[in-house]
């Protein structure tokens, strides 16, 4: 209960008598107690870190955060206060989120959820999903937003690796030669995995140097003289980012080529914004066939994993590039047995055929004496079938190179 007493005076200021009031209070003091209930336990999971959370102003300004947002972004909280959204976000997904965030403040929607990227105190990018909730006023203006934010960086890089690491199989199953595949291998590995440029270099044995295969780039960047300097260059063992893996056999990180004395296309990579430079070998049984780099324009700290998994793809491309080798060599044996046996019959069939015309002519004289016939008779039988031995084989060699299909006979 709440009482309230009042004094009533007379015009001379006498006091006259007291009003007093009950009111029973008990629904708006429980309201009051529910309230402070309420505000504890959002307090308390606020601060409960199993996610990122921040209240954030209309303006996008930063009013309160947690622990957890403040780990995720790198950030003390101090820090944190004094950004705004539009600072932490990649400056490519500030567009999307900003055109969402404005529907909210018209009243179209009270909130949304959205991917995006943000950038790190130390530079890193990492992906979220943000989650935003409006609280409006009694006019139905935004009084603050509630942002739930968690770091999908992770999860989405295991799922992504996994499809390049299936989709390069897959592209090298399906590919007749490596000219074909590598431009897609290259594509899929930059589109995916966010690396602007792709390059494949593969070894000439005899020259002693690695020669340009082919440069894949992210159409959205002027690359053109990295990627024609790229072109016009031999690499030669330890030289470069493509010589250091050559020489080593084994994958080469490194997180910004402007600040490398040994990167040969620095000029060409600081004109193009490039920073990260990552590169790894093909072999074939400890053999060097050549080897793949990917550049980005943005400063990637060593990843060991991804290391691991694109030197298993080198391994994959150097099985592919032997498999088409030894392919392309049994070909060119059967060219070369084709040529042997069409060879051998036209040398075969003159001599013979002479041998065949010689009998005959015999054959046509008197009578010869019968041992003499029967040897005639005897060439003329093993002609025959030399003969038959000759076109048997030359048969062979057509249904071998789908000259002449067989039929199954009934």
């Amino acid at each position: 209960m709440e009482i309230t007493i009042s004094l009533r005076r007379d015009a001379d200021g006498r006091p006259l008598y007291l009003i007093g009031a009950i009111e029973d209070i008990t629904d708006r003091k429980r309201a009051q107690e529910e309230l402070c209930e309420s505000e504890e336990r959002f307090r308390s999971y606020f601060e409960l870190g199993l996610i990122g959370m921040a209240i954030t102003s209309p303006s996008k300004g930063i009013l309160e955060v947690n622990e957890e947002i403040c780990k995720t972004l790198g950030y003390e909280r101090d820090e944190l206060l004094r950004k705004t959204w539009a600072e932490l976000t990649h400056p490519g997904d500030i567009a999307a989120d900003v055109a969402e965030f404005n529907r909210v403040l018209v009243g179209e929607i009270d909130g949304y959820s959205l991917d995006k990227r943000f950038i790190r105190k130390d530079g890193r990018v990492i992906y979220a999903t943000i989650s935003l909730k409006c609280l409006r006023l009694a006019d139905g203006s935004v009084d603050y937003f509630l942002a739930l934010v968690q770091d999908i960086t992770e999860r989405r890089q295991v799922a992504r690796r996994r499809g390049v690491y299936f989709a390069v199989g897959q592209i090298l199953a399906e590919s007749p030669s490596l000219n074909e595949a590598t431009p897609r291998i290259l594509q899929t590995v930059g589109e995916t995995l966010d690396w602007e440029i792709g390059a494949m270099w593969i070894a000439d044995s005899d020259a002693n140097v690695l020669r340009c295969l082919k440069v894949w780039h992210d159409p959205s960047i002027n690359v053109d003289p990295f990627v024609s300097a790229s072109y016009g260059r031999t690499i030669a063992p330890g030289v470069g980012l493509p010589g250091r893996v050559w020489t080593s056999s084994k994958a080469v990180w490194i997180p910004d080529v402007n600040n490398d004395n040994n990167f040969s296309c620095a000029a060409f990579a600081g004109e193009a914004g490039l920073h990260t430079g990552f590169a790894f070998p093909i072999l074939f049984r400890d053999k060097l066939l050549g080897v793949t780099e990917f550049f980005s324009r943005e400063i990637r700290q060593r990843d060991h994993v991804l290391q691991t998994m694109f030197e298993s793809i080198g391994s994959q491309i150097g099985q592919f590039m032997e498999r088409k080798r030894a392919e392309e060599a049994l070909r060119e044996a059967d060219r070369r047995k084709d040529e042997f046996l069409a060879m051998l019959g036209h040398e075969l069939r003159n001599p013979l055929g002479v041998i065949s015309t010689v009998v005959q002519l015999l054959n046509r004289k008197e009578a010869p004496d019968p041992e003499v016939q029967d040897l005639q008779n005897t060439i003329k039988l093993e002609v025959s079938q030399l003969t038959r031995l000759l076109d048997d084989l030359l048969d062979i060699s057509r249904i071998a190179r789908g000259l002449i299909r067989l039929k199954r006979a009934l």
